[in-house]
């Protein structure tokens, strides 16, 4: 492969194209993108994930395999609007999770100076 490259560069594109992929790919791995039902009929069977602007890499929707080749042939399209409305729904139940997380960290802290003022006074 190393060989093939040195003749044969990736276009620069292309190379946007991949960065994008293993962004979402390593995000997935690490769990913080969780695959969702698939974005038109609901299916959970092969999910993949679609960019729909390669330099918004976080930006997935997600879909079932079906959809997903129907969508890259443009035998099928998404509706902007659909799209835009899915990404707002989807920000704000994530700062609402961030907001949880937060909460948890705070009272974990708090909890833990507790303990850790109760092991003072014991001693």
């Amino acid at each position: 492969m190393r060989e093939y490259r040195r003749h044969n560069p990736e276009r620069p594109d292309r190379r946007v194209k991949n960065n994008a992929r293993k962004y979402a790919f390593i995000y997935k791995e690490l769990g913080k993108i969780v695959p969702e039902p698939c974005f038109i009929c609901g299916s959970t069977h092969q999910l993949e994930c679609h960019h729909e602007d390669y330099t918004r890499p976080l930006q997935i929707i997600w879909l079932c395999k079906r959809h997903h080749v129907m969508i890259t042939f443009k035998k099928l399209s998404l509706i902007p609007a659909a799209v835009k409305r899915y990404w707002e729904g989807e920000r704000i139940r994530r700062m609402a999770s961030d907001l949880v997380n937060v909460d948890r960290i705070v009272r974990s802290i708090k909890r833990a100076c507790g303990e850790i003022k109760a092991i003072a006074t014991a001693q």
